[in-house]
């Protein structure tokens, strides 16, 4: 069994306590119960009870020193909030649901999937459960269940749930499923995703036959499966397996216009498969910053150094919701060119273009970011990646960059520099595919690391120390106005590219400017 918290395991048995003193039948059950049988450590418990959840919580939360949050008062779910034992370890949750019927073979019927319509009493867990591994584990599985014959025979299993997790299959409990709550339809592709399980082919057809409820939830809870599937390490070929299910475009109508639509001989793809793939070699450059020399036969920007230090803690920065950088980025990849359709013009010499379509498609991204309930710090870094994603390319085609360039790229884009550098390097990989130029790939890595090395070295020359104030412009007879914060720029650009060292120098150069 993979290691816990140890703070879940002081607290389980002192709930069980709890729920025993009061006489209340209670099993565990859902994504903990799935999670412990494969062996993957969780710190989140679900406890479905007879009796009133919510003030079962309360008193655990009262008794145990926990923090108590009412989930929704309508199906009675409450969640107990604890520290974990250290400050890496996160936080330990106990969510109480109420049955979902007359008892727990009922509530496991309205279930989603088979995998989660499992259930072990929680006084038969504790000492086979939490302490430890399951006891005389007999061995492992080809997906990690761990199973003995005195567990078989207490798991709860009416569905087939363990022949499923042994299988690694995702199967439906039943045929209206998706018609209950429509948002499982994108969880079945999240399970296939986080597990490396398989969707069996009836359940397939059903999420095929119900795939135009995908957005009737509200528009959080969907946003939410989008992002538990893009936070996957394989996210792309997950998105692809959306759209095979006849999920993603109805998500995401937006996305549909792409298909087809041809581009310029450069291009190996049409628009939609270039998203797809701009999303897959986002992952894969994100991935290499992970190691210090990427296992790959083509040069990379690499994770060595302080340099790669920064880039790690850079997309590793959480925007919203415990949602890091690298969801926005990986979004920026799918979205970038969704204006491509409508800005498409063919010239007379038969050259397609797609004039500012990173302008245009700005206000469309924002809208599918709204709908999905995104965070407004997640949306203006995704719409500022995606309004510069062309400008790292035209810097490509310049022999060197110069500092003063260097300069006013990250002017412009700030902190989003990284991540539109990052996406330009995709959208590279994207549009040749398998007729990547190697010398032209090479030529853009250079300048992409030099870039980086500019703006995240310890004294960044991209983003250089202010010399002077606006007080200082002023007291040389700049009247107040926009040309104070003009003249400011001027100077730092000016020491970006090594023209001005001091604070001597900058009013110097000011002055001459005025």
């Amino acid at each position: 069994m993979a290691a816990r918290d140890a703070r879940l395991e002081e607290l389980l048995p002192q709930v069980v306590s709890i729920l025993k003193e009061q006489g209340v039948v209670a099993y565990l059950a859902g994504g903990f119960l799935r999670d412990a049988l494969l062996g993957r450590p969780s710190n989140d418990v679900d406890l479905a009870v007879a009796g009133d959840p919510l003030a079962l919580a309360q008193g655990v939360a009262r008794t145990l020193g926990g923090h108590y949050v009412l989930l929704d008062e309508a199906l009675p779910t409450a969640r107990v909030v604890f520290q974990g034992s250290s400050a890496d370890a996160g936080i330990v949750y106990f969510d109480f649901c109420q049955f979902r019927g007359d008892d727990i073979l009922a509530d496991l019927a309205q279930r989603d999937f088979t995998i989660n319509a499992l259930a072990l009493d929680l006084q038969q867990a504790i000492g086979h459960l939490v302490f430890g591994p399951w006891s005389l584990v007999a061995g492992t599985t080809d997906h990690g269940l761990r199973t003995t014959d005195y567990e078989l025979r207490t798991i709860l299993d009416p569905f087939g749930g363990l022949a499923d997790l042994r299988a690694g299959r995702i199967r439906a409990v039943h045929d209206g499923v998706f018609q209950d709550d429509p948002v499982r339809l994108l969880r079945a592709v999240r399970f296939v995703a986080q597990l490396g399980f398989q969707i069996e082919p009836h359940t397939q057809a059903l999420i095929r036959r119900d795939s135009a409820l995908a957005p009737r939830p509200a528009g959080e809870r969907v946003g939410e499966e989008i992002v538990k599937i893009l936070s996957t390490p394989a996210a792309g070929q997950h998105l692809r397996l959306l759209d095979s299910l006849g999920l993603l475009t109805v998500v995401i109508p937006e996305l549909d216009s792409l298909r087809g639509v041809s581009q310029p001989q450069e291009h190996y793809w049409d628009v939609f498969e270039h998203s797809l793939q701009t999303v897959s070699a986002a992952e894969r450059l994100l991935n290499s910053l992970q190691v210090a020399t990427p296992p790959s036969t083509l040069p990379c920007i690499t994770g060595e150094g302080r340099v790669g230090e920064r880039l790690r803690a850079h997309f590793a920065e959480v925007l919203a919701a415990d949602r890091p950088r690298a969801i926005a980025c990986k979004l920026a990849a799918l979205l970038h060119d969704v204006a491509k359709p409508q800005t498409r013009s063919v010239e007379p010499n038969g050259r397609i273009r797609f004039l500012n379509h990173q302008i245009v498609g700005l206000p469309i991204v924002e809208d599918v970011l709204r709908r999905l309930r995104f965070s407004r710090r997640e949306i203006a870094v995704i719409l500022t990646v995606i309004e510069h994603h062309l400008r790292p390319g035209q810097l490509t085609d310049e022999t060197t960059v110069s500092k003063r360039a260097v300069y006013r790229f990250f002017r412009d884009t700030g902190d989003e520099g990284v991540d539109v550098l990052l996406l330009s390097l995709a959208d590279h990989l994207a549009t040749r595919g398998p007729l990547l130029n190697a010398a032209h790939w090479a030529q853009h890595v250079a300048m992409t690391q030099a870039m980086l090395t500019c703006y995240l070295a310890p004294e960044p020359a991209a983003a250089p120390v202010r010399l002077i104030t606006g007080d200082d412009v002023l007291a040389l007879g700049v009247p107040s106005g926009p040309r104070v914060g003009e003249l400011l720029d001027q100077v730092r650009e000016a020491q970006a590219a090594g023209e001005v060292h001091t604070r001597e120098e900058a009013l110097a150069f000011a002055r001459a400017l005025i």
